[in-house]
Protein backbone atom coordinates (compact mmCIF):
# COMPACT_ATOMS: atom_id res chain seq x y z
CA UNK A 1 0.00 0.00 0.00
CA UNK A 2 1.31 3.44 -0.98
CA UNK A 3 -0.31 6.43 0.69
CA UNK A 4 -0.59 9.76 -1.11
CA UNK A 5 -1.08 12.88 0.99
CA UNK A 6 -2.90 15.57 -0.94
CA UNK A 7 -2.76 18.15 1.85
CA UNK A 8 0.34 19.49 3.64
CA UNK A 9 -1.29 19.06 7.05
CA UNK A 10 -1.00 15.27 6.64
CA UNK A 11 2.73 15.56 5.91
CA UNK A 12 4.65 16.82 8.98
CA UNK A 13 7.54 18.25 6.99
CA UNK A 14 5.45 20.17 4.44
CA UNK A 15 5.74 20.05 0.65
CA UNK A 16 8.57 21.21 -1.54
CA UNK A 17 9.81 21.16 -5.10
CA UNK A 18 13.38 20.96 -6.33
CA UNK A 19 13.39 24.31 -8.16
CA UNK A 20 12.31 26.28 -5.11
CA UNK A 21 14.97 24.52 -3.02
CA UNK A 22 17.71 25.31 -5.55
CA UNK A 23 16.55 28.93 -5.84
CA UNK A 24 16.55 29.34 -2.07
CA UNK A 25 20.03 27.83 -1.85
CA UNK A 26 21.40 30.13 -4.54
CA UNK A 27 19.94 33.29 -3.03
CA UNK A 28 20.86 32.56 0.58
CA UNK A 29 24.14 33.94 1.98
CA UNK A 30 26.84 31.52 3.04
CA UNK A 31 26.62 31.05 6.80
CA UNK A 32 29.98 31.22 8.56
CA UNK A 33 31.70 31.97 5.28
CA UNK A 34 35.51 31.88 5.48
CA UNK A 35 37.88 33.99 3.46
CA UNK A 36 39.96 32.08 0.91
CA UNK A 37 43.68 32.21 1.73
CA UNK A 38 44.81 32.99 -1.83
CA UNK A 39 42.25 35.72 -2.54
CA UNK A 40 43.84 39.15 -2.83
CA UNK A 41 47.41 37.84 -3.00
CA UNK A 42 49.88 38.77 -5.73
CA UNK A 43 51.26 36.40 -8.32
CA UNK A 44 54.58 36.40 -6.48
CA UNK A 45 52.88 35.22 -3.29
CA UNK A 46 51.08 32.52 -5.24
CA UNK A 47 54.31 31.44 -6.95
CA UNK A 48 56.15 31.07 -3.63
CA UNK A 49 53.03 29.94 -1.69
CA UNK A 50 53.95 32.56 0.92
CA UNK A 51 50.27 33.05 1.82
CA UNK A 52 50.43 29.54 3.34
CA UNK A 53 53.25 30.48 5.75
CA UNK A 54 50.98 30.74 8.86
CA UNK A 55 49.53 27.31 8.10
CA UNK A 56 53.01 25.80 7.69
CA UNK A 57 54.13 27.29 11.00
CA UNK A 58 51.07 25.97 12.82
CA UNK A 59 51.40 22.53 11.24
CA UNK A 60 54.97 22.36 12.53
CA UNK A 61 53.71 22.75 16.12
CA UNK A 62 50.25 21.10 16.03
CA UNK A 63 47.69 19.49 13.75
CA UNK A 64 45.79 21.62 11.25
CA UNK A 65 42.01 21.84 11.40
CA UNK A 66 39.58 22.33 8.56
CA UNK A 67 39.03 25.98 9.45
CA UNK A 68 42.76 26.70 9.13
CA UNK A 69 42.63 26.07 5.38
CA UNK A 70 40.22 28.93 4.71
CA UNK A 71 37.19 28.92 2.46
CA UNK A 72 36.72 28.18 -1.20
CA UNK A 73 37.55 31.10 -3.53
CA UNK A 74 34.43 32.77 -4.87
CA UNK A 75 35.42 32.17 -8.49
CA UNK A 76 35.53 28.40 -7.85
CA UNK A 77 32.02 28.15 -6.39
CA UNK A 78 29.58 26.48 -8.70
CA UNK A 79 26.69 28.76 -7.72
CA UNK A 80 28.71 31.73 -9.01
CA UNK A 81 29.35 30.04 -12.36
CA UNK A 82 26.28 27.99 -13.20
CA UNK A 83 24.11 30.94 -14.26
CA UNK A 84 26.64 31.90 -16.93
CA UNK A 85 27.06 28.28 -18.01
CA UNK A 86 23.30 27.77 -18.37
CA UNK A 87 22.91 30.92 -20.48
CA UNK A 88 25.84 30.08 -22.78
CA UNK A 89 24.79 26.44 -23.15
CA UNK A 90 21.25 27.38 -24.16
CA UNK A 91 22.70 29.59 -26.91
CA UNK A 92 24.96 26.73 -27.98
CA UNK A 93 22.06 24.27 -28.12
CA UNK A 94 20.30 26.59 -30.59
CA UNK A 95 23.07 25.80 -33.11
CA UNK A 96 23.09 22.68 -35.32
CA UNK A 97 24.34 19.60 -33.50
CA UNK A 98 27.60 19.36 -35.47
CA UNK A 99 28.48 22.98 -34.58
CA UNK A 100 28.00 22.75 -30.80
CA UNK A 101 31.10 22.99 -28.65
CA UNK A 102 31.11 22.34 -24.92
CA UNK A 103 34.70 23.56 -24.73
CA UNK A 104 33.70 26.93 -26.19
CA UNK A 105 31.00 27.30 -23.52
CA UNK A 106 33.42 26.42 -20.72
CA UNK A 107 35.97 28.93 -22.03
CA UNK A 108 33.29 31.62 -22.02
CA UNK A 109 32.31 30.76 -18.44
CA UNK A 110 35.82 30.92 -16.94
CA UNK A 111 36.92 33.83 -19.16
CA UNK A 112 38.99 33.54 -22.32
CA UNK A 113 41.39 36.25 -21.14
CA UNK A 114 42.16 34.18 -18.05
CA UNK A 115 43.21 31.32 -20.32
CA UNK A 116 45.38 33.72 -22.37
CA UNK A 117 46.93 35.02 -19.14
CA UNK A 118 47.81 31.50 -18.01
CA UNK A 119 49.25 30.74 -21.46
CA UNK A 120 51.35 33.94 -21.41
CA UNK A 121 52.96 33.13 -18.05
CA UNK A 122 53.66 29.49 -18.98
CA UNK A 123 55.03 30.43 -22.41
CA UNK A 124 57.31 33.13 -21.01
CA UNK A 125 58.54 30.72 -18.34
CA UNK A 126 59.34 28.11 -20.99
CA UNK A 127 61.14 30.46 -23.38
CA UNK A 128 63.22 32.00 -20.57
CA UNK A 129 64.66 28.51 -20.05
CA UNK A 130 66.47 28.87 -23.40
CA UNK A 131 68.37 32.02 -22.37
CA UNK A 132 70.99 30.16 -20.27
CA UNK A 133 71.83 28.02 -23.33
CA UNK A 134 72.66 31.12 -25.38
CA UNK A 135 74.66 32.67 -22.54
CA UNK A 136 76.52 29.40 -21.99
CA UNK A 137 77.59 29.43 -25.65
CA UNK A 138 78.91 32.97 -25.29
CA UNK A 139 80.87 32.18 -22.11
CA UNK A 140 82.32 29.01 -23.63
CA UNK A 141 83.52 30.96 -26.69
CA UNK A 142 85.05 33.52 -24.36
CA UNK A 143 87.27 30.85 -22.82
CA UNK A 144 88.98 30.54 -26.22
CA UNK A 145 88.71 34.05 -27.66
CA UNK A 146 88.77 36.16 -24.43
CA UNK A 147 86.52 38.92 -25.80
CA UNK A 148 84.33 39.65 -22.73
CA UNK A 149 85.17 41.99 -19.89
CA UNK A 150 85.12 40.87 -16.28
CA UNK A 151 81.84 42.69 -15.61
CA UNK A 152 80.20 41.03 -18.60
CA UNK A 153 81.33 37.62 -17.40
CA UNK A 154 79.84 38.26 -13.94
CA UNK A 155 76.55 39.50 -15.44
CA UNK A 156 76.28 36.50 -17.77
CA UNK A 157 77.06 34.12 -14.91
CA UNK A 158 74.42 35.72 -12.69
CA UNK A 159 71.87 35.54 -15.52
CA UNK A 160 72.62 31.84 -16.01
CA UNK A 161 72.06 31.33 -12.26
CA UNK A 162 68.88 33.42 -11.85
CA UNK A 163 67.09 32.88 -15.18
CA UNK A 164 65.90 29.39 -14.13
CA UNK A 165 64.44 30.93 -10.93
CA UNK A 166 62.55 33.59 -12.90
CA UNK A 167 61.42 30.93 -15.36
CA UNK A 168 60.21 28.71 -12.53
CA UNK A 169 58.23 31.54 -10.88
CA UNK A 170 56.43 32.44 -14.11
CA UNK A 171 55.78 28.77 -14.85
CA UNK A 172 54.41 27.99 -11.37
CA UNK A 173 52.02 30.96 -11.43
CA UNK A 174 50.83 29.97 -14.90
CA UNK A 175 50.23 26.41 -13.75
CA UNK A 176 48.34 27.68 -10.68
CA UNK A 177 46.02 29.61 -12.99
CA UNK A 178 45.57 26.52 -15.15
CA UNK A 179 44.55 24.36 -12.18
CA UNK A 180 42.14 27.04 -10.91
CA UNK A 181 40.50 27.37 -14.33
CA UNK A 182 40.27 23.58 -14.64
CA UNK A 183 38.63 23.35 -11.19
CA UNK A 184 36.13 26.03 -12.23
CA UNK A 185 35.26 24.06 -15.36
CA UNK A 186 34.78 20.81 -13.47
CA UNK A 187 32.73 22.50 -10.75
CA UNK A 188 30.25 24.08 -13.15
CA UNK A 189 30.04 20.94 -15.29
CA UNK A 190 29.23 18.66 -12.34
CA UNK A 191 26.57 21.18 -11.33
CA UNK A 192 25.15 21.11 -14.85
CA UNK A 193 25.08 17.29 -15.02
CA UNK A 194 23.42 17.07 -11.61
CA UNK A 195 20.70 19.58 -12.51
CA UNK A 196 20.15 18.02 -15.92
CA UNK A 197 19.51 14.62 -14.32
CA UNK A 198 16.41 16.09 -12.61
CA UNK A 199 15.01 17.46 -15.88
CA UNK A 200 15.32 14.42 -18.16
CA UNK A 201 12.22 13.17 -19.86
CA UNK A 202 11.07 9.59 -19.49
CA UNK A 203 12.48 8.76 -22.92
CA UNK A 204 15.88 10.23 -22.01
CA UNK A 205 16.00 8.39 -18.70
CA UNK A 206 15.51 5.12 -20.52
CA UNK A 207 18.50 5.87 -22.77
CA UNK A 208 21.00 6.35 -19.93
CA UNK A 209 21.84 4.05 -17.04
CA UNK A 210 23.02 4.79 -13.53
CA UNK A 211 26.54 3.56 -14.26
CA UNK A 212 26.96 6.03 -17.12
CA UNK A 213 25.64 8.90 -15.00
CA UNK A 214 28.06 7.99 -12.20
CA UNK A 215 31.01 7.97 -14.60
CA UNK A 216 29.98 11.31 -16.12
CA UNK A 217 30.09 13.03 -12.73
CA UNK A 218 33.25 11.27 -11.51
CA UNK A 219 35.83 10.06 -14.02
CA UNK A 220 34.71 11.99 -17.13
CA UNK A 221 34.45 15.35 -15.40
CA UNK A 222 37.68 14.77 -13.44
CA UNK A 223 39.82 15.21 -16.54
CA UNK A 224 38.72 18.84 -16.76
CA UNK A 225 40.88 19.70 -13.74
CA UNK A 226 43.96 19.23 -15.95
CA UNK A 227 42.39 20.39 -19.22
CA UNK A 228 43.78 23.96 -19.27
CA UNK A 229 47.15 22.66 -18.06
CA UNK A 230 47.31 20.13 -20.91
CA UNK A 231 46.04 22.61 -23.49
CA UNK A 232 48.65 25.20 -22.47
CA UNK A 233 51.41 22.58 -22.65
CA UNK A 234 50.31 21.43 -26.09
CA UNK A 235 50.46 25.05 -27.30
CA UNK A 236 53.83 25.73 -25.65
CA UNK A 237 55.61 22.59 -26.85
CA UNK A 238 55.64 23.58 -30.58
CA UNK A 239 56.95 27.07 -29.68
CA UNK A 240 59.67 25.58 -27.50
CA UNK A 241 60.67 23.03 -30.13
CA UNK A 242 60.81 25.61 -32.93
CA UNK A 243 62.87 28.02 -30.79
CA UNK A 244 65.24 25.22 -29.78
CA UNK A 245 65.67 24.09 -33.40
CA UNK A 246 66.34 27.65 -34.57
CA UNK A 247 69.04 28.13 -31.93
CA UNK A 248 70.50 24.71 -32.77
CA UNK A 249 70.56 25.64 -36.48
CA UNK A 250 72.44 28.85 -35.70
CA UNK A 251 75.03 26.87 -33.74
CA UNK A 252 75.50 23.61 -35.67
CA UNK A 253 73.98 24.41 -39.07
CA UNK A 254 72.29 21.77 -41.18
CA UNK A 255 73.23 19.02 -38.70
CA UNK A 256 70.09 19.87 -36.74
CA UNK A 257 68.02 18.47 -39.64
CA UNK A 258 68.58 15.10 -37.97
CA UNK A 259 66.76 16.39 -34.88
CA UNK A 260 63.91 17.69 -37.05
CA UNK A 261 63.51 14.34 -38.87
CA UNK A 262 63.51 12.37 -35.61
CA UNK A 263 60.93 14.71 -34.09
CA UNK A 264 58.74 14.41 -37.19
CA UNK A 265 58.86 10.60 -36.98
CA UNK A 266 58.18 10.65 -33.25
CA UNK A 267 55.17 12.99 -33.36
CA UNK A 268 53.74 11.25 -36.40
CA UNK A 269 53.89 7.95 -34.50
CA UNK A 270 52.31 9.51 -31.40
CA UNK A 271 49.43 11.11 -33.31
CA UNK A 272 48.65 7.81 -35.00
CA UNK A 273 48.73 6.19 -31.57
CA UNK A 274 46.46 8.93 -30.22
CA UNK A 275 43.83 8.05 -32.85
CA UNK A 276 43.92 4.38 -31.87
CA UNK A 277 43.92 5.31 -28.18
CA UNK A 278 40.78 7.44 -28.56
CA UNK A 279 38.94 4.67 -30.41
CA UNK A 280 39.75 2.02 -27.81
CA UNK A 281 39.02 4.41 -24.94
CA UNK A 282 35.44 4.98 -26.14
CA UNK A 283 34.86 1.22 -26.22
CA UNK A 284 36.44 0.87 -22.78
CA UNK A 285 34.16 3.56 -21.30
CA UNK A 286 31.09 1.74 -22.61
CA UNK A 287 32.20 -1.45 -20.85
CA UNK A 288 32.97 0.52 -17.69
CA UNK A 289 29.44 1.95 -17.68
CA UNK A 290 27.99 -1.56 -17.86
CA UNK A 291 30.19 -2.81 -15.03
CA UNK A 292 29.41 0.14 -12.74
CA UNK A 293 25.68 -0.27 -13.39
CA UNK A 294 25.86 -4.01 -12.65
CA UNK A 295 27.74 -3.45 -9.38
CA UNK A 296 25.32 -0.68 -8.40
CA UNK A 297 22.32 -2.94 -9.08
CA UNK A 298 23.87 -5.77 -7.05
CA UNK A 299 24.61 -3.44 -4.12
CA UNK A 300 21.08 -2.06 -4.18
CA UNK A 301 19.60 -5.55 -4.15
CA UNK A 302 22.18 -7.16 -1.88
CA UNK A 303 19.50 -8.38 0.55
CA UNK A 304 17.79 -10.35 -2.19
CA UNK A 305 21.13 -11.67 -3.44
CA UNK A 306 22.05 -12.87 0.05
CA UNK A 307 18.59 -14.27 0.75
CA UNK A 308 18.61 -16.50 -2.34
CA UNK A 309 22.36 -17.30 -2.14
CA UNK A 310 23.05 -15.72 -5.54
CA UNK A 311 26.53 -14.49 -4.63
CA UNK A 312 28.40 -16.81 -6.99
CA UNK A 313 26.24 -16.22 -10.10
CA UNK A 314 26.40 -12.44 -9.64
CA UNK A 315 30.13 -12.60 -8.94
CA UNK A 316 30.54 -14.50 -12.21
CA UNK A 317 28.55 -11.77 -14.02
CA UNK A 318 30.75 -9.05 -12.51
CA UNK A 319 33.92 -10.99 -13.36
CA UNK A 320 32.82 -11.40 -16.99
CA UNK A 321 31.99 -7.70 -17.20
CA UNK A 322 35.37 -6.78 -15.71
CA UNK A 323 37.16 -9.16 -18.08
CA UNK A 324 35.47 -7.48 -21.06
CA UNK A 325 36.66 -4.14 -19.73
CA UNK A 326 40.20 -5.46 -19.18
CA UNK A 327 40.43 -6.49 -22.85
CA UNK A 328 40.28 -2.83 -23.86
CA UNK A 329 42.46 -1.71 -20.93
CA UNK A 330 45.20 -4.09 -22.10
CA UNK A 331 44.91 -2.75 -25.66
CA UNK A 332 45.20 0.81 -24.34
CA UNK A 333 48.25 -0.18 -22.26
CA UNK A 334 49.92 -1.69 -25.34
CA UNK A 335 49.18 1.44 -27.37
CA UNK A 336 50.66 3.68 -24.66
CA UNK A 337 53.75 1.47 -24.35
CA UNK A 338 54.32 1.07 -28.09
CA UNK A 339 53.35 4.42 -29.58
CA UNK A 340 54.27 6.72 -26.68
CA UNK A 341 56.65 5.30 -24.08
CA UNK A 342 58.96 3.54 -26.55
CA UNK A 343 59.49 6.51 -28.88
CA UNK A 344 59.93 9.01 -26.04
CA UNK A 345 62.63 6.85 -24.48
CA UNK A 346 64.55 5.85 -27.63
CA UNK A 347 64.44 8.96 -29.85
CA UNK A 348 65.74 11.55 -27.31
CA UNK A 349 68.75 9.29 -26.67
CA UNK A 350 69.45 8.99 -30.40
CA UNK A 351 69.42 12.76 -31.05
CA UNK A 352 72.77 13.76 -29.48
CA UNK A 353 74.53 10.58 -30.69
CA UNK A 354 73.49 11.09 -34.33
CA UNK A 355 74.13 14.86 -34.23
CA UNK A 356 77.68 14.48 -32.89
CA UNK A 357 78.36 11.63 -35.31
CA UNK A 358 77.05 13.54 -38.34
CA UNK A 359 78.64 16.93 -37.59
CA UNK A 360 82.15 16.06 -38.92
CA UNK A 361 80.69 14.60 -42.13
CA UNK A 362 78.47 17.66 -42.72
CA UNK A 363 80.99 20.39 -41.86
CA UNK A 364 84.30 18.61 -42.41
CA UNK A 365 85.59 19.55 -38.94
CA UNK A 366 85.15 18.43 -35.34
CA UNK A 367 82.48 20.14 -33.26
CA UNK A 368 83.78 22.97 -31.01
CA UNK A 369 83.27 22.76 -27.28
CA UNK A 370 81.05 25.87 -27.21
CA UNK A 371 78.68 24.38 -29.79
CA UNK A 372 78.76 20.97 -28.13
CA UNK A 373 77.70 22.38 -24.73
CA UNK A 374 75.00 24.52 -26.33
CA UNK A 375 73.66 21.59 -28.37
CA UNK A 376 73.53 19.35 -25.29
CA UNK A 377 71.65 22.05 -23.36
CA UNK A 378 69.15 22.55 -26.20
CA UNK A 379 68.61 18.82 -26.63
CA UNK A 380 67.84 18.61 -22.91
CA UNK A 381 65.12 21.23 -23.39
CA UNK A 382 63.78 19.28 -26.36
CA UNK A 383 63.89 16.05 -24.35
CA UNK A 384 61.83 17.63 -21.53
CA UNK A 385 59.23 18.74 -24.09
CA UNK A 386 59.16 15.26 -25.60
CA UNK A 387 58.72 13.75 -22.13
CA UNK A 388 55.44 15.65 -21.55
CA UNK A 389 54.15 15.32 -25.11
CA UNK A 390 52.74 11.76 -24.99
CA UNK A 391 51.00 12.37 -21.67
CA UNK A 392 49.41 15.58 -22.98
CA UNK A 393 48.37 14.01 -26.28
CA UNK A 394 46.90 10.84 -24.74
CA UNK A 395 45.11 12.81 -22.00
CA UNK A 396 43.62 15.22 -24.55
CA UNK A 397 42.39 12.29 -26.64
CA UNK A 398 40.79 10.74 -23.57
CA UNK A 399 39.30 14.09 -22.56
CA UNK A 400 37.84 14.61 -26.02
CA UNK A 401 35.90 11.34 -25.81
CA UNK A 402 34.72 12.24 -22.27
CA UNK A 403 33.51 15.68 -23.40
CA UNK A 404 31.54 14.10 -26.24
CA UNK A 405 29.75 11.87 -23.71
CA UNK A 406 28.99 14.82 -21.41
CA UNK A 407 27.83 16.99 -24.30
CA UNK A 408 25.53 14.21 -25.51
CA UNK A 409 24.04 13.91 -22.01
CA UNK A 410 23.47 17.66 -21.68
CA UNK A 411 21.65 17.65 -25.04
CA UNK A 412 19.19 14.93 -24.03
CA UNK A 413 15.50 15.71 -24.21
CA UNK A 414 14.03 17.38 -21.12
CA UNK A 415 10.61 16.88 -19.62
CA UNK A 416 8.16 19.39 -21.06
CA UNK A 417 6.72 20.92 -17.95
CA UNK A 418 3.01 21.63 -18.35
CA UNK A 419 1.70 23.53 -15.34
CA UNK A 420 -1.99 23.10 -15.88
CA UNK A 421 -4.15 24.01 -12.89
CA UNK A 422 -7.11 21.91 -11.84
CA UNK A 423 -10.48 22.84 -13.28
CA UNK A 424 -12.14 22.52 -9.87
CA UNK A 425 -10.33 24.52 -7.14
CA UNK A 426 -11.48 21.91 -4.60
CA UNK A 427 -9.39 19.23 -6.33
CA UNK A 428 -5.70 18.66 -5.65
CA UNK A 429 -5.15 16.41 -8.70
CA UNK A 430 -7.20 15.70 -11.82
CA UNK A 431 -6.34 12.97 -14.34
CA UNK A 432 -8.54 12.53 -17.43
CA UNK A 433 -8.23 9.55 -19.80
CA UNK A 434 -4.43 9.58 -19.53
CA UNK A 435 -2.10 6.95 -20.97
CA UNK A 436 1.48 6.69 -19.69
CA UNK A 437 4.56 4.79 -20.86
CA UNK A 438 8.24 4.44 -19.96
CA UNK A 439 10.00 6.21 -22.81
CA UNK A 440 9.16 4.63 -26.17
CA UNK A 441 7.95 1.35 -24.68
CA UNK A 442 4.40 0.04 -24.67
CA UNK A 443 2.00 1.96 -22.37
CA UNK A 444 1.99 0.65 -18.81
CA UNK A 445 -1.07 2.65 -17.70
CA UNK A 446 -4.04 3.17 -20.02
CA UNK A 447 -7.15 5.34 -19.83
CA UNK A 448 -6.55 6.52 -16.24
CA UNK A 449 -9.11 8.98 -14.85
CA UNK A 450 -9.47 10.19 -11.24
CA UNK A 451 -9.96 13.25 -9.08
CA UNK A 452 -8.38 13.70 -5.64
CA UNK A 453 -9.91 16.27 -3.32
CA UNK A 454 -7.77 18.59 -1.26
CA UNK A 455 -7.38 17.38 2.31
CA UNK A 456 -8.19 13.79 1.46
CA UNK A 457 -6.10 10.74 2.33
CA UNK A 458 -5.93 8.31 -0.61
CA UNK A 459 -4.42 4.83 -0.59
CA UNK A 460 -3.39 3.19 -3.88
CA UNK A 461 -3.60 -0.58 -3.31
CA UNK A 462 -2.74 -3.46 -5.63
CA UNK A 463 -0.60 -6.49 -6.35
CA UNK A 464 3.13 -6.27 -6.93
CA UNK A 465 3.86 -4.93 -10.41
CA UNK A 466 0.33 -3.71 -11.11
CA UNK A 467 1.48 -0.06 -11.58
CA UNK A 468 1.16 1.68 -8.20
CA UNK A 469 4.62 3.24 -8.30
CA UNK A 470 4.28 3.99 -12.02
CA UNK A 471 1.04 5.84 -11.33
CA UNK A 472 2.64 8.03 -8.66
CA UNK A 473 5.69 8.68 -10.84
CA UNK A 474 3.42 9.62 -13.74
CA UNK A 475 1.95 12.40 -11.61
CA UNK A 476 5.49 13.71 -11.09
CA UNK A 477 6.12 13.66 -14.85
CA UNK A 478 8.62 10.78 -14.71
CA UNK A 479 6.64 8.82 -17.37
CA UNK A 480 5.81 9.91 -20.89
CA UNK A 481 2.15 10.94 -21.22
CA UNK A 482 0.83 9.72 -24.56
CA UNK A 483 -2.78 10.81 -24.20
CA UNK A 484 -5.11 12.63 -21.83
CA UNK A 485 -4.43 15.38 -19.30
CA UNK A 486 -2.92 15.75 -15.83
CA UNK A 487 -3.77 18.84 -13.79
CA UNK A 488 -2.25 19.67 -10.40
CA UNK A 489 -3.13 22.40 -7.92
CA UNK A 490 0.07 23.93 -6.55
CA UNK A 491 3.19 21.87 -5.86
CA UNK A 492 3.62 18.46 -4.29
CA UNK A 493 6.29 15.87 -3.54
CA UNK A 494 6.65 12.10 -3.40
CA UNK A 495 8.19 10.71 -0.21
CA UNK A 496 9.11 7.08 -0.83
CA UNK A 497 9.56 4.67 2.07
CA UNK A 498 12.75 2.65 2.14
CA UNK A 499 12.68 1.08 5.58
CA UNK A 500 15.93 -0.01 7.22
CA UNK A 501 17.22 -0.28 10.80
CA UNK A 502 20.56 -0.52 12.53
CA UNK A 503 21.39 -3.30 14.98
CA UNK A 504 20.37 -1.36 18.09
CA UNK A 505 17.31 -0.40 20.13
CA UNK A 506 14.29 1.31 18.58
CA UNK A 507 15.11 4.46 20.53
CA UNK A 508 18.68 4.60 19.18
CA UNK A 509 17.35 3.98 15.67
CA UNK A 510 15.26 7.13 16.08
CA UNK A 511 18.04 9.20 17.65
CA UNK A 512 20.74 8.11 15.16
CA UNK A 513 23.50 9.48 17.40
CA UNK A 514 21.70 12.69 18.43
CA UNK A 515 21.33 13.75 22.06
CA UNK A 516 18.14 12.53 23.72
CA UNK A 517 15.45 15.19 24.19
CA UNK A 518 12.32 13.68 25.79
CA UNK A 519 9.92 16.35 24.45
CA UNK A 520 11.23 16.24 20.90
CA UNK A 521 11.46 12.46 21.00
CA UNK A 522 7.76 12.22 21.95
CA UNK A 523 6.79 14.54 19.06
CA UNK A 524 8.79 12.46 16.58
CA UNK A 525 7.26 9.21 17.82
CA UNK A 526 3.77 10.68 17.49
CA UNK A 527 4.46 12.08 14.00
CA UNK A 528 5.77 8.68 12.85
CA UNK A 529 2.82 6.79 14.41
CA UNK A 530 5.21 4.69 16.51
CA UNK A 531 3.46 4.91 19.91
CA UNK A 532 2.50 1.22 19.75
CA UNK A 533 6.12 0.26 19.04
Amino acid sequence: TISFYADPKHFPFGTFDIKSMVSELENSPHKGEQHALEEGTSWLNQSWLSYMTPQFRKAKKSSLETGDLGGCPKQLRSEMLYGKFDAYWKKECAKPEDQRSLFSVLFSVVGRWQVVKALAFCLSGSLIKLVPSLLLSTLTNDLKENQLTGVQRVIYSLLIAFMPVISWMAWVYGQTLCIHLGAMMRSVLINGIYRKSFLLSSRSRCSINSGELTNLMSSDSYFLVNYIYLLVNLIIIPFLLVASLCIAYINVGSTCIIVFVLEFVMYGTMFFGMHRYGTERVKCLAETDKRVKLISDVCNGIRTVKYYCWEKPFKALIDRSRESELVFIRKIANILAGYFDAVTVIIPKLMPVLCFAAYPYVTGSSIPASKAFTLISLLKQIESSIFYSPWCISAMALMNSSMKRISHFLCLEEEKEAKESTADPENAIEVEKATFAWGDEEPCLKDVSLRIKKGSLVAVVGDTGCGKSSFLLSLLGALTRREGAVRVSGSFALSEQQAWIINDSVRNNVLMGSAFDATRFARVIAAAQMQSD
